[in-house]
């Protein structure tokens, strides 16, 4: 019983910390090419915060959006090399096809598609048009941070 116990944690402890190196390897994924991440150290306990924090170091323009200004935040996007949305202390989405956009009837604009990770635990993929990955409006806060 006591070897079987024994074994039950060490699994545990095994799928834990490949669960925190697959966070810390979607997170650089993710975010490479887009921050220099020479000055950082992302691991598993990295939060959504810290990479907001690179961000509006690194970024060029940042813009909180709102349902008014995302269509003229989205124009002037298409101008940079670059774009990540982070939605409160959960969510960072990069854009990664401007020209392959919906209408969105809640944000009454064209959202483009985007990859993301949502925080939940663990990182969670998402790849879609990025009004299924920022949600609709509300009192949450969403930067988009533009980068050259």
């Amino acid at each position: 019983m006591k070897k079987m116990i024994s074994l039950l944690v060490v699994v545990v402890f095994a799928i834990t910390n490949m669960s925190a190196q697959n966070d810390a390897e979607k997170l650089t994924a993710l975010l490479d090419g887009v921050l220099d991440l020479s000055e950082a150290s992302i691991t598993e306990n990295t939060t959504v915060p810290v990479i907001s924090q690179l961000a509006a170091q690194q970024a060029e323009t940042t813009i909180e959006l709102t349902k008014e200004n995302i269509s003229e935040a989205f124009t002037k996007g298409m101008d940079y090399a670059n774009a990540l949305i982070i939605v409160g202390q959960h969510t960072i989405v990069k854009i990664t096809n401007w020209s392959d956009c919906v209408a969105s009837g809640s944000w009454d604009a064209c959202m483009p598609k985007g990859e993301g990770l949502i925080r939940r635990g663990s990182y969670t993929e998402s790849n879609d048009y990025i009004n299924n990955i920022i949600g609709v409006p509300d009192a949450q806060t969403r930067t988009l941070y533009l980068f050259k």
